[in-house]
C-alpha cells in the first residue's frame, strides 16, 4: 500500500494534524473541507459515516471516533482495503489514547500534535515516513509576490523576511493563524514558489 498523506480532523472540519509522505499529495484544506461536508450529509440522511471513497488516483480511508476523524489518502486499489483499514484503526486509537483528554480543553495550538510523527513511525515503519525535499521551481521574488492574492502575500512576505522557518515561525510574522498559514504555504509549494523539507518531524519552508 502506498500512503500519500495522513490527516486528522475534528467534527467542525478543522485539520489538527497532517503528514505528507509524497511531495504533492491531495491538499489537506481541500480534503478536510470536502470530508467534513460529506460526513455531515451522509450522517444526516443515513445516520452513518463514510468509511472510504475514491477520487481520481486516490482512495481515502476514514475512521471516526467521537469528535476525531483520521483519514489516510492512498494510491492503493481496493483489494488492499483490509490492510489500509487495519493501519487506520491503529493510528486512530493511538491518536485518541494520546490526545483524547487534551482535546477536551484544547485551545487551538496544533504544534502539540507534532510529536505524533513518532507514533506513525512505530505503526507504519520509519522507512514509510521518509520525506522528500520539495525544491522551488519558480522561486519567490518581489515580482512574483505582487501577483499573489492578498492573503498569500502576507505569508509570502513573512517567509521572504526570514528566508526559512516552520509554519509557527512564519505565522507569527504574517499575523495569520497557524491554520491559515499552513494552507498558504501548501499553496505556495504547489505553485513552485517555495520549497520544504522535513527535519525531526517538522516541515521547514524555504525560499531557495
Amino acid at each position: 500500500m502506498s500512503i500519500a498523506a495522513i490527516y486528522v480532523l475534528l467534527d467542525d472540519g478543522r485539520c489538527i494534524f497532517n503528514h505528507n509522505l509524497v511531495p504533492s499529495p491531495p491538499p489537506y484544506l481541500l480534503v478536510t473541507g470536502l470530508l467534513a461536508a460529506l460526513q455531515d450529509f451522509v450522517h444526516e440522511v443515513s445516520n452513518s459515516y463514510i468509511k472510504n471513497f475514491s477520487a481520481g488516483d486516490y482512495t481515502f480511508y476514514c475512521e471516526k471516533r467521537g469528535q476525531v476523524q483520521v483519514v489516510i489518502a492512498s494510491t492503493t486499489h481496493l483489494e488492499d482495503k483490509a490492510h489500509a483499514e487495519f493501519n487506520l484503526l491503529q493510528i486512530t486509537l493511538r491518536f485518541i489514547n494520546k490526545y483524547g483528554e487534551l482535546l477536551e480543553d484544547w485551545e487551538g495550538d496544533t504544534v502539540i500534535f507534532d510529536s505524533f510523527i513518532g507514533d506513525l513511525e512505530e505503526i507504519l515503519g520509519k522507512d514509510n515516513l521518509l520525506m522528500r525535499e520539495s525544491v522551488p521551481t519558480d522561486p519567490l521574488t518581489s515580482l512574483t509576490l505582487v501577483r499573489l492574492n492578498r492573503d498569500l502575500q502576507k505569508t509570502a512576505q513573512a517567509l521572504l523576511q526570514i528566508q526559512k522557518g516552520t509554519v509557527v515561525d512564519i505565522s507569527k510574522i504574517s499575523e495569520r493563524t497557524v491554520y491559515q498559514t499552513q494552507g498558504d504555504l501548501d499553496k505556495l509549494v504547489d505553485l513552485g514558489h517555495i520549497g520544504r523539507y522535513n527535519a525531526n518531524g517538522k516541515w521547514i519552508y524555504f525560499i531557495q
